[in-house]
């Protein structure tokens, strides 16, 4: 009679790794997600604003153009609240707001003068021109929503996360949002009709 031999590796057959059910998240929580997402970029903008003081860093259009791509993309998800903002002491002061448009006129003043002067010399149209001039207030605009925003945001509660909500989304589409569009075209024609930068 024969004896049978067996693998013994029949016995030891890989165990099925169990599905873990991950439910959806809530409407809540991927505001939540969205907003802080949305909070790490305005800060990111703000801090780039203020090293203006300092320096002017090689590839400046470069990276407004890209951290303006970033905001506009990272405001989209975050839904629109009804209501009334609060803390409205934490907004920037007339004289913080004046220092910082200061600092980005200065750094921009050299590009925007030679595109102001190109767009003249072909005969370019005073709308042109105005906005043209008018970009470090674009600038300075979009800076002042979202550091009133992160000043809300920083207080870490439910309620300031609401307004910094509040402020961020209804800024974005009633103020920002617009001087957010018409930098981004300026700092295309820097790039891209000066081939500057």
């Amino acid at each position: 009679m024969s004896i049978k031999h067996y693998s013994l590796s029949i016995f030891f057959l890989p165990i099925p790794t169990p599905i873990l059910y991950n439910p959806p998240m809530t409407t809540s929580e991927q505001q939540h997600i969205a907003l802080t997402n949305f909070a790490q970029i305005a800060q990111v903008y703000c801090t780039f604003i203020d090293s203006l003081e300092h320096t002017k860093p090689p590839k400046l259009y470069s990276q407004l153009e890209s951290l303006l791509i970033k905001l506009h993309t990272a405001i989209l998800p975050i839904r629109p609240l009804l209501g009334d903002v609060e803390h409205d002491h934490l907004d920037m002061t007339h004289e913080q707001r004046k220092n910082i448009a200061q600092i980005i006129a200065n750094a921009v003043a050299a590009e925007t003068h030679q595109l102001m002067d190109d767009f003249e010399s072909l005969g370019g149209h005073e709308d042109y021109i105005r906005r043209i001039n008018m970009f470090w207030d674009d600038l300075n605009d979009i800076y002042s929503d979202l550091a009133d925003g992160l000043a809300r945001w920083n207080l870490g509660t439910q309620d300031a996360h609401d307004d910094a909500q509040w402020v961020w989304r209804r800024g974005f589409e009633i103020h920002w949002g617009e001087h957010l569009t018409r930098a981004a075209q300026t700092i295309h024609e820097i790039r891209y009709t000066l081939h500057l930068d």
